[in-house]
């Protein structure tokens, strides 16, 4: 029972940091067409805008996807929900930014974008404009196609290597795949960094780990005010007796 049980806990170490080396994202998800008022909810919820680009709170946000296009522009999709699109040496082009409460993934289809938003594909342009809204099938095709999405961390093009990464591969299982930097690798195997969250990352899992630490310490008092409590009570009692 210890050895399944380790199996599956390196199973899903392993799996977190699985690298898929693509060309091209495979979005060939099965749908079905959404009714006009329903796309214009999910239209009004989603509230896409595009913003002031403003590097210093570009880089606030984390990675969840990124993307490259036949043109060579690259999208990424932060957790923030932003989504940015950059030229090869990294310099923003346009910023925009969505509501929603689920993680959302982003790639290019041809010069549109397409958004994994909950349980739509929403297909837009460059500048903003809805081309088109429909919703995922609950199956096993769909399933692993947007788990293939998850884990497309490194895409090739003619002349370079673009790959999302963390600093440390020992920090994977602790981001729920997502990542603080955006590389690109050229053809001499020279890496530059043309994003990096890294301080945003480890801020976050500082926060999680002092929140968690805290929990283990209250409740640690707590039990052991409890014990004593009832091990007092155990004595009053023997003497009482």
């Amino acid at each position: 029972m210890i050895k399944k049980i380790l199996c599956l806990i390196c199973c899903f170490l392993l799996s977190m940091i699985f690298v898929s080396n693509v060309w091209a994202i495979n979005t060939d998800f099965e749908t079905t067409v959404i009714d006009g008022a329903e796309a214009s909810r999910k239209r009004r919820y989603l509230s896409l805008k595009e913003d002031e680009i403003t590097k210093d709170k570009i880089f606030k946000g984390v990675l969840t996807s990124f993307d490259v296009s036949e043109s060579g522009k690259i999208l990424l999709c932060l957790e923030n929900r932003r989504l940015v699109i950059m030229d090869t040496n990294g310099e923003v082009l346009r910023e925009f930014s969505y509501d929603g409460d689920k993680q959302t993934y982003a790639c290019w289809k041809g010069e549109n974008i397409l958004l994994y938003w909950g349980e739509a594909l929403i297909e837009i342009t460059q500048d903003g404009d809805f081309v088109s809204i429909k919703e995922v099938i609950h199956n096993y095709h769909n399933t692993k196609l947007l788990n293939d999405w998850k884990r497309t961390l490194k895409i090739e093009t003619t002349d370079c290597v673009y790959q999302i990464k963390n600093k440390s591969v020992f920090m994977n299982p602790l981001t729920n795949m997502t990542y603080s930097q955006l590389v690109k690798i050229d053809a001499e195997g020279n890496e530059i960094t043309l994003y990096d969250a890294h301080n945003t990352q480890f801020l976050k899992i500082l926060t999680f780990a002092f929140f968690v630490i805290g929990f283990i310490i209250i409740f640690l008092v707590m039990f052991f005010k409890a014990y004593k409590r009832m091990k007092n009570m155990s004595i009053d009692y023997g003497k009482n007796k």
